[in-house]
């Protein structure tokens, strides 16, 4: 990812006073940095727009409008049914394509693309509400995982591709 990044130091001659300063008195100057992606500034290679891509609105594209406009594209853009003549252009478009679907159905990978592009703002408290819900999810997942091993325990690993070899 390349990141520009860009520096403005406002300084502003103080009017003259003749006064002496007391120590405790400082003078301080004011230096902002900001850094942005290249998909923010518009420069450098970048990706398409995923949103555009799938002619979608980031405000109102849930998960069943991603899927929709993906097929709905990809049925258009798939190389094996398109012209003979557009089939590099067509593959081109379908691999983008299968990366905007890859990247806006899935809730951190769209969180972070979002953010990429300025849709979020890091100094608006994030949305945990989405982020608990994956977290616990991953939890039960890990959990009833343990539990399936746990109750096997006292089986060798040799026994127990033995037993799902029998049972296949």
């Amino acid at each position: 990812m390349d990141i520009s990044l860009t520096s403005h130091l406002n300084t502003v001659k103080p009017p003259i006073i003749r006064r002496p300063l007391a120590d405790n008195h400082r003078r301080f100057v004011s230096v902002s940095c900001s850094a942005r992606s290249a998909a923010r500034l518009g420069c450098g290679n970048e990706s398409p727009n995923y949103y555009k891509l799938l002619h979608l609105s980031p405000d109102n594209a849930g998960v069943d409008e991603i899927k929709k406009a993906y097929r709905r594209m990809s049925l258009q853009y798939h190389p094996d049914v398109c012209d003979p003549s557009m089939k590099e252009e067509s593959t081109r478009m379908f691999v983008q394509l299968n990366a905007a679907y890859k990247t806006l159905s899935d809730p951190v990978l769209r969180m972070q693309y979002d953010y990429d592009l300025g849709l979020i703002d890091f100094r608006q408290p994030l949305r945990t509400d989405s982020t608990t819900k994956i977290w616990e999810n991953q939890i039960t997942g890990l959990k009833r995982r343990s539990d399936y091993r746990m109750a096997q325990q006292g089986r060798t690993w040799g026994s127990r591709m033995r037993a799902r070899n029998i049972q296949k």
